[in-house]
């Protein structure tokens, strides 16, 4: 038989992690101000709010782990639930800092999430640089490239000059396309103490051989292997309305059913 929470803590870490990112709707009801944009006037808030935000969502899911955990319990309650939504309401302004501007419409749901992912496991692995020495708003004016490049790599926050977020640093398109490939060369380095390092510990205790990364956890739980294997959008009729959220997809549930039905 396999352990409960061996199944439970993929299911949970996958879950919570899948809907974070892909689908940010739902998530918007349970946030205090869900008006309040993420701030990238410059590339220190962008990079600030991007680190801040993702901490902030790893340290929820840890919690919600290890209280199942502790609990013995084989479903979660209803106030566990009610929180995995409050997690899950960081979810479009840790998406909003990439640019996904060269990323076809019917991927950037999927693209976003792992895309998102791989960034912050890139970021808890290498050195930062101080954020001090990070452009701020004005110290941005005068960046002659009109770009910020994260120091000992080729990660770009650039400023878009173009179209409706026009004057926002953003993570680059570049960088963007190539965050699988710098991912794969920092996979294997460990966790830097924090938010990351301890989610990381949380699942691998409850899950027996658990997976080096938590963005392989993601894409080995349900949630991630679906997104894999999903064969692509459905064929629209003529006179349907353009869907939002999960609509695009075939097969695809919401982020309401995934964050409060499907585990239970």
């Amino acid at each position: 038989m396999i352990p409960v929470f061996n199944r439970l803590a993929q299911l949970s870490i996958g879950l919570l992690i899948g809907s974070v990112f892909a689908f940010s709707n739902a998530a918007k009801t349970a946030e205090v101000n869900p008006l309040r944009p993420v701030d990238t006037a410059s590339p220190r808030e962008t990079l600030q709010d991007f680190v801040v935000t993702m901490d902030g969502i790893y340290r929820g899911m840890k919690d919600i782990l290890q209280e199942y955990a502790a609990s013995e319990r084989l479903y979660p309650t209803s106030d566990e639930r009610r929180r995995q939504v409050g997690v899950l309401s960081a979810a479009a302004k840790a998406i909003r800092v990439l640019d996904l501007s060269d990323i076809p419409p019917v991927l950037q749901q999927t693209v976003a999430a792992e895309r998102a992912l791989q960034l912050k496991e890139i970021l808890d692995r290498i050195e930062l640089p101080s954020l001090e020495s990070v452009p701020d708003r004005n110290a941005a004016v005068g960046l002659p490239s009109k770009r910020w490049r994260l120091p000992e790599t080729e990660i770009d926050i650039a400023l878009i000059e173009n179209g409706p977020r026009s004057g926002e640093y953003l993570v680059s398109a570049g960088t963007v396309d190539r965050l699988p490939e710098f991912y794969e060369r920092v996979k294997k380095l460990p966790y830097k103490p924090g938010p990351a390092a301890e989610l990381s510990d949380v699942y691998r205790k409850l899950s027996a051989g658990g997976t080096a990364t938590i963005y392989e956890a993601y894409l080995n739980s349900p949630v991630g292997l679906a997104r894999a294997c999903r064969p692509g959008p459905k064929p629209r009729s003529p006179g349907s309305q353009r869907g939002s959220g999960s609509g695009s997809w075939s097969g695809s549930p919401s982020a309401w059913d995934l964050s409060t039905g499907y585990i239970a």
